[in-house]
């Protein structure tokens, strides 16, 4: 064996030995995950009376949560036209946490009435106590006859996945998507005043600024212009 090969051995050996090493860290690593979550969920129950006074400012506020979800990069990729249509009659979402396990909550989106469905509240049961074994139940939406969003699974569905349009209401007619339901008790909904405005604290846009305050303009442009005379200091 030539020495080039002796050290590629021992530089194999060693890397191999610093992988093995690697490894022990991850189950520490995943505890404190774990952790960290559960100790975010009991601030968020702390937030429960700041997030009532958010919601009944909110509901002064034209499609604030339809901006919000907008603004979110997944969320909206899940948004097709018609579920845009239906959105529109949104009124208000809630994460509503089990006060003694905070981890395990319900996602409830509050709807006025209107022509898709009769429910007043979409929700989605979420138990997270365990991140690697989540368990997610759906309720059922009562679909008005002839305007259901959620289209049925074909037999080949998996095959034609990235071509099937799947609409944004599957959320919660399903009991698979922890992610987006960590992402939506957990990122989204803390967050919504951020994604109202724009991607986490960037304004509103110039466009719509301008648009909301013309008519604001316009009055204060004509009110200088007939207050101008009185400016001028009368002749003695």
């Amino acid at each position: 064996m030539s020495s080039n090969q002796v050290e590629d051995a021992e530089f194999a050996a060693n890397v191999e030995e610093l992988f093995g090493i690697q490894e022990k860290f991850d189950p520490i690593i995943n505890e404190l995950h774990d952790e960290i979550y559960k100790l975010q969920a009991q601030y968020e129950l702390k937030k429960a009376d700041l997030y009532s006074q958010r919601a009944k400012v909110i509901e002064k506020i034209p499609k604030f949560w339809q901006r919000a979800i907008d603004n979110q990069a997944v969320l909206s990729t899940l948004v097709e036209t018609d579920d845009a249509a239906a959105l529109e009659y949104l009124t208000n979402i809630n994460i509503d946490r089990d006060p003694t396990n905070p981890t395990m909550f319900k996602i409830i989106f509050s709807f006025s009435e209107n022509p898709y469905f009769t429910n007043k509240d979409l929700i989605q049961s979420v138990d997270l106590s365990k991140k690697d074994e989540p368990k997610l139940t759906s309720h059922h939406i009562d679909w008005i006859e002839g305007k259901c969003l959620v289209k049925p699974k074909s037999e080949d569905s998996e095959e034609n996945d990235e071509d099937e349009e799947t609409s944004f209401f599957t959320f919660f007619t399903e009991d698979s998507n922890a992610d987006l339901a960590e992402l939506i008790a957990n990122d989204f909904y803390p967050n919504a005043i951020n994604y109202f405005q724009g991607e986490f604290g960037d304004d509103i846009s110039d466009a719509e600024l301008d648009e909301n305050n013309a008519e604001d303009e316009e009055d204060d442009s004509d009110n200088e212009e007939d207050d101008e005379p009185n400016n001028k200091r009368p002749r003695v």
